[in-house]
């Protein structure tokens, strides 16, 4: 067959592989249920090394841009890395210096391809979700630490949003809420309410912990930004939130178990 000939033969046929793509190349089936995990998880291979674990959190706190490549791959040290006494993550350490870099790498150390790795992609979300000894999550230590450009970063990645970001944007408190939605689907906003309303031990949710600190206008941004992810006319009270938590978990296929993976 000519070049000329197949090209024509597959041109023909253009509209009946594009109307077959999904079933040619399918996601794969979601895992099953099991209990969410909390972290530290257990680092294949080898144990993680005190010092190794604060060496990653202290490179994650940098606030010169430094990045994570070269752990490019290496996820579950993300997963491993806690810090024993705060209970930290990378990513608090991160959010809270406002390291933007840093916690875009910790995205890309998961793979660039998550929708088609069901297991990785809801570790990440455990990664992000992840409370400490206080029961910050990062958004709760970007907001305490005075960071709106951490509070931004740790919300665009929830999203999967990796783009670079306007800076200028990432710091004004006054950027429009509207420029900060991702999916007007009420299934795919829940578990972005449920993330923004998290409450730590002491009962605040990062709107609340900024306030304490005297951040006013982060405080209020999130605050915007909550409210577009709830249909007009509806209440955001317990139940709603509680239906809220409910769907994040049901979207990752984990149950509220509380035990390590």
């Amino acid at each position: 067959m000519h070049v000329h000939d197949f090209s024509a033969t597959v041109y023909s046929n253009l509209p009946g592989i594009l109307l077959n793509w999904p079933s040619m190349f399918p996601r794969p089936p979601p895992p099953p249920l099991e209990p969410k995990p909390t972290l530290p998880l257990p680092f294949t291979g080898y144990n993680v090394a005190p010092d190794e674990t604060q060496r990653l959190l202290a490179l994650a706190a940098r606030d010169d841009g430094t990045s994570l490549k070269s752990y490019a791959g290496f996820y579950e040290l993300l997963l491993a890395a806690i810090d024993p006494v705060t209970g930290d993550s990378p990513l608090h350490r991160a959010a809270a210096a406002g390291n933007h870099a840093s916690m875009v790498s910790m995205v890309y150390c998961f793979g660039k391809q998550l929708s088609h790795v069901p297991r990785t992609e809801r570790l990440l979300w455990v990664l992000w979700t992840h409370q400490n000894s206080a029961g910050d999550t990062a958004l709760h230590a970007a907001a305490s630490a005075g960071s709106l450009k951490g509070v931004k970063s740790v919300y665009r990645l929830f999203w999967r949003d990796s783009h670079d970001p306007d800076d200028d944007d990432m710091c004004n408190p006054d950027s429009p809420a509207e420029s900060w939605e991702w999916d007007g689907n009420e299934g795919a906003a829940l578990p972005a309410l449920a993330f923004l309303c998290t409450k730590n031990r002491a009962g605040r949710d990062a709107a609340a912990e900024t306030r304490a600190t005297g951040h006013d206008d982060i405080a209020f941004w999130l605050e915007r930004v909550a409210e577009r992810l709830v249909p007009a006319g509806q209440k955001v009270d317990e139940d709603y939130l509680r239906r809220a938590r409910q769907a994040a978990l049901d979207t990752h296929r984990y149950f509220d178990g509380g035990t390590h993976g």
